[in-house]
């Protein structure tokens, strides 16, 4: 959970600006009739879907057909920067700790002996980090786009497979009737009854760097509590907010979807990142695409 914590806020904010070039889109082409969940209700309506692969999923699945679908793992720049960044520390690790001085090649003692070991162990750390996190294989990005009437909407959706190391061994606990037992607990907390979750917010939002020249402020609302999915091929729960993002007086409006699936061998958890405006358009969407899981 501590990872969560640190980290959904800064990757949403960050990697939603990630541009997605050079590369093929997926259009999706195939037709069926699937339910659809809305607030309040279950509905079934006609939707045209297509195919494309995802973390959590066997081959193809199903997704609305007048999406088109980019994976970050298939651009070019950024996989390529991390191929280097691996080979990097690769090569560094297999030279061993580095227990001389550069300038005049004497050993390392003390003060320096003990920082150039430290380095070692982080590189080692975040080798470790890019296996256990590894793009288009156990996290990825995907750009969602429509075009309707009103123009061409955007969305980015955050795929991570839920393994032992990725959440501190927590995985092993995804088991429906555990799940279920804790919704009313879970929810208490998500939903701000005792006001925790905001603080938490707030204070992510106050960063030292910022706030000595800028006033941010970030703040939930309308959240829809974690509840079960109906309809789903393997369980999944799902939850709603507005975010609110603001420095100095400067407001971004966002809408977050997440869902947690209960996929085999490992879970998954998926994060819908879009406006405010256009949630309407991708909400039931990705309820769809979570169905499909």
């Amino acid at each position: 959970m501590k990872f969560w914590k640190r980290s959904a806020l800064v990757a949403m904010l960050v990697v939603a600006g990630v541009p997605f070039v050079g590369q093929s889109a997926t259009q999706n082409t195939m037709g069926v009739t699937t339910p659809v969940v809305t607030t309040g209700a279950v509905t079934t309506e006609s939707i045209k879907v297509g195919a494309t692969e995802v973390l959590g999923h066997k081959g193809a699945i199903m997704v609305p057909r007048d999406v088109t679908i980019r994976r970050l793992s298939d651009t070019v720049i950024v996989p390529a920067i991390a191929e280097l960044v691996e080979k990097g520390l690769t090569e560094d690790i297999a030279k061993g700790p580095r227990l001389r001085s550069w300038e005049d090649n004497k050993l390392l003692t003390g003060e320096a002996r003990a920082q150039s070991l430290k380095m070692y162990e982080r590189q080692q750390r975040q080798l470790r980090q890019m296996d256990d996190y590894r793009l288009g294989e156990k996290a990825d990005v995907y750009q969602w786009q429509l075009k309707d009437q009103e123009g061409r909407k955007t969305a980015t959706v955050f795929g991570l497979v839920l393994t032992p190391e990725t959440t501190q061994g927590l995985s092993t606990l995804a088991q429906p009737a555990f799940i279920d037992s804790q919704l009313p607990t879970l929810n208490e907390q998500w939903l701000q009854s005792d006001g925790k979750l905001y603080k938490k917010v707030q204070e992510l939002a106050m960063n030292k760097g910022i706030s000595a020249f800028a006033y941010t402020k970030a703040e939930l609302k309308d959240q829809t509590p974690w509840t079960r999915l109906p309809h789903s091929t393997h369980p999944a729960y799902m939850a709603s907010t507005r975010f609110l993002a603001g420095v100095n007086g400067l407001e971004l409006p966002y809408y977050l979807q997440g869902a947690v699936v209960l996929t085999e061998p490992d879970p998954v958890a998926y994060v819908l990142v879009t406006s405010d405006v256009e949630k309407e358009a991708f909400a039931p969407r990705f309820v769809q695409f979570i169905q499909e899981l």
